[in-house]
Formats: C-alpha cells, structure tokens, sequence
C-alpha cells in the first residue's frame, strides 16, 4: 500500500474547486422543465453531456441560458414538443430524464395522450416503452 510522507510542518494553504457532478447534474438539466419559472443552476459541468441535454431542452421549447461556463437558467414554460429525435442525444445515457420530466409537465394537457421517443437500444429503448404504455390513453 502506498503511502504520503508529509514534511514540513505548515499547514496548507490555498484552494480547490470542486467541478459539479455530471450525472446529478443531467437529473437537475431535465427537472428543471417541470417549472414555468426561470431556475437557475450553478456549478454545471461544462461537458458533452450537459450540452448536448441543454440542446435538447431548447429542441423541446424550454428557454435556455449560459449565464457563464458553470451556471444556466432554464424556463420551461415553453414547452410545446414531447417528442425529442436528436442524433446526439442517442448517444448520452442521461437521456433517460426527460422522460419523468415529461411526463410531468404534459400530464395537465388536454389530451392524455403523449408520445416521448428517442431511437435507441437496449435497455433504455425498454424503458422508454414503458413510459409510452403509462402516457397513452
């Protein structure tokens, strides 16, 4: 097992920034289409992930912010599309959130009836089959 010999006798000085998390990051990206409200998030990766979710909630109508690399605000109010077929968003396994996120904003629609699809496979393509079971009529 390695080890850490510290010499010296002073203590440390300075500081450490801690990057956000990717993945709570993506949950946060795609709840924040429930509010009508502008929400602001700090502390956002600056990553492919997060990119390519903020992409996706301007396709699906949300307004959509960089204030700076790390903080975005987002307003869902906008939202007038359930349907997201967007090549990159295929390839991020966070995709998945918009789904609860959806199903959440679209549920006081006048028709119950939503579709939410991103051609995928596997596992996820399953999941996505039963949340259309839940959104149809």
């Amino acid at each position: 097992m390695r080890e850490y010999a510290i010499k010296g006798g002073a203590p440390l000085v300075g500081e450490v920034e801690i990057g956000g998390a990717k993945n709570a990051a993506l949950g946060i990206l795609a709840g924040a289409l429930l509010s009508n409200e502008t929400v602001e998030i700090e502390n956002v990766p600056d990553l492919y992930d997060t990119n390519v979710m903020m992409d996706a909630l301007k396709e699906l109508g949300a307004y959509v912010e960089k204030v700076d690399r790390h903080t975005v605000r987002i307003n869902g109010a906008g939202v007038h599309k359930t349907e997201l077929d967007n090549d990159d968003l295929k390839k991020i396994r966070g995709s998945y959130y918009f789904a609860g996120s959806l199903l959440g904003k679209c549920q006081n629609r006048s028709s119950r009836r939503m579709q939410y699809r991103i051609k995928t496979r596997g596992s996820a393509h399953k999941r996505l089959q039963c949340f259309r079971r839940l959104s149809s009529d």
